[in-house]
């Protein structure tokens, strides 16, 4: 057969021996018949033999014929391939790619922990661990090494001396760095700091975090420093520590606003003593308005310690908890698999969270304590009384977790302090056996807040927000809050961040802004102008300045 002849139904063809373009049907020879078949092409000259009609016919007039004769084709055409292979080694003839024999073909090569095209994979290994916290010793997890060899197989997993001694160092050497650089960019930080003891080892610690804002006004939070801090925790300790971490990250005084820190005497006496403006953390105000008031009324006390030894029981005691589980209960929602939940002494959010829970699952507790070795139990009336406590101090509830998110900003501080005091006011708040507790809570509220209604900063701050301005300070009544004495303190707060002396902005005393008034104004106030009319801010130009203000813009 000619080479160009490959199909299998030529096997069914004869050609005319003088003209190779005529092509006729063997099958139809051996019945008497001659039938000649059309196709185009001639043989031998390089064109395209069509074989569709050929088929066609074979298939539809001889079908028996047409497949034994294909099938026997077929047959030889993969014996034939098959030998060739063999000759060849069983090689294939397509030429392996090289990105595919180094990903595919040299599976068992491992690179060394040296090299370059490690790096990469060192940098997101050293963020696991210590970003999530996990031990070293996580580098000698099988299964930890079985998920790298999958994910690359050319990976070698670093030994613990290595990923100590190397990679750790230099992952902390270019976060530094970055921190530095981002340091420097920024015109002024705010700076949060903490003691706490490790629990497991016993050992004191201070830590120093950042709060930044970059160029491209992006919010940036990091770790600066976290230093053992083994001397007693007195002020002048904590002034010493924190000066010698401010002189070793290069960062001078006059960057800093602020410093956050918790409302303990040692933080707040030690900051001072740096020189720097403090602020006392309004979360933990709330927590020592509430713990210092309510949570030390002896009812009160009393009864959240019965509910404390109640749900320790449920913890510590397989049994009662199977128990409290499997008890029945006509109840309209399945609360067996509901947890109570455990109070945390520096948390006064977790004794809410403590109580709400024993009141969603009452009917449960009620059964349970029946058939429990408890020998304590909630009466009818403390569960009135748990109830309207739940109830009490779900306002500061609230806002403790508004304050928690993200973005919390210390300009709405204000806003509530003066708002609580209202809220307890109300004759919804009061609740039947309480009434002496939300008098000491608004007792303590006034002492606790009072530092707040006191700090320039944090007055300048509300005001400057365009959600607030005058707003929440016109129905004081307080001179301190009026449109000319918060102007001046704007005046003051700006030439302090150009470090101008003390001495001088003394002289410019808040008399000298008496006069200007905040009633009858006609010109008005685009929010858009606020900031740039007000800075920068002269004595020469304060009386032009609040000329631009009128009650509406700043009450509306």
């Amino acid at each position: 057969m000619s080479g160009n002849l490959r199909s299998w139904v030529y096997v069914l063809v004869e050609f005319d021996p003088v003209d190779n373009s005529k092509r006729y049907c063997k099958p139809c020879q051996e019945d008497g018949i001659k039938f000649e078949l059309r196709c185009g092409g001639r043989i031998g000259t390089g064109s395209r033999q069509n074989t569709t009609n050929i088929i066609r016919h074979m298939e539809y007039k001889h079908p028996v014929k047409a497949a034994e004769k294909k099938t026997a084709h077929e047959e030889n055409v993969q014996l034939i391939a098959s030998q060739k292979r063999k000759a060849q080694g069983d090689a294939t003839m397509r030429q392996v790619k090289l990105k595919q024999m180094l990903t595919e073909g040299n599976k068992g090569v491992k690179w060394t922990t040296k090299d370059p095209r490690c790096e990469k994979y060192h940098k997101r290994v050293c963020e696991y661990i210590v970003g999530s916290n996990k031990p070293v010793n996580t580098l000698d997890d099988p299964f930890f090494v079985n998920l790298l060899h999958e994910l690359c197989p050319h990976y070698p997993v670093p030994s613990r001396d290595y990923f100590m001694k190397t990679i750790l160092p230099k992952t902390e050497e270019e976060i530094v760095t970055k921190i530095g650089n981002l340091a420097k960019e920024c015109t002024s930080l705010t700076l949060t700091s903490d003691i706490w003891t490790a629990p497991h080892c016993n050992d004191a610690f201070i830590a120093l975090t950042a709060t930044m804002i970059s160029k491209d006004f992006k919010r940036y939070t990091a770790v600066l420093r976290c230093k053992h801090f083994p001397e007693a925790h007195t002020g002048a300790n904590v002034t010493d520590i924190i000066n010698k971490m401010l002189n070793d990250l290069d960062i001078p005084k006059s960057k800093i606003f602020a410093i956050i820190t918790d409302n303990a005497t040692v933080m707040t006496n030690g900051i001072e003593d740096t020189g720097i403006y403090n602020f006392g953390c309004f979360l933990h105000t709330l927590h020592l308005v509430v713990t210092k008031s309510v949570y030390e009324q002896p009812g009160v006390e009393s009864l959240l310690n019965k509910c404390k030894e109640i749900v320790r029981l449920y913890k510590k005691s397989s049994k009662e908890k199977n128990l409290f589980e499997q008890v029945e209960v006509d109840e309209q929602v399945d609360t067996s698999k509901y947890r109570l939940k455990q109070e945390v002494a520096i948390r006064w959010m977790s004794v809410q969270d403590m109580v709400k829970q024993l009141l969603k699952v009452k009917n449960r507790v009620i059964c349970w304590l029946v058939e429990s070795s408890v020998e304590k139990t909630i009466t009818g009336e403390e569960w009135l009384k748990l109830e309207g406590l739940a109830n009490l101090l779900q306002p500061l509830e609230n806002l403790f977790k508004r304050f928690s998110r993200r973005d919390a900003s210390a300009s709405d501080i204000l806003k509530y302090v003066y708002y609580l005091p209202i809220r307890y006011s109300q004759r919804s708040m009061d609740i039947q056996g309480l009434k002496e507790t939300k008098a000491k809570l608004l007792k303590k509220m006034a002492e606790k807040f009072q530092k707040y209604k006191d700090d320039d900063n944090l007055i300048v701050a509300t005001f400057l927000n365009p959600n607030n301005k005058l707003r929440y300070f016109a129905k004081t009544g307080d001179q301190n809050l009026s449109l000319q004495s918060i102007c001046h303190k704007i005046y003051r707060i700006y030439r302090s961040l150009n470090n101008e002396d003390e001495e001088n902005m003394e002289e410019d005393d808040e008399n000298n802004y008496v006069g200007f008034e905040t009633d009858g104004r006609d010109g008005t106030m685009n929010e858009d102008d606020i900031a740039s009319t007000l800075f920068p801010v002269t004595q020469a130009n304060v009386g032009s300045v609040l000329s631009k203000f009128s009650t509406k813009d700043l009450l509306d």
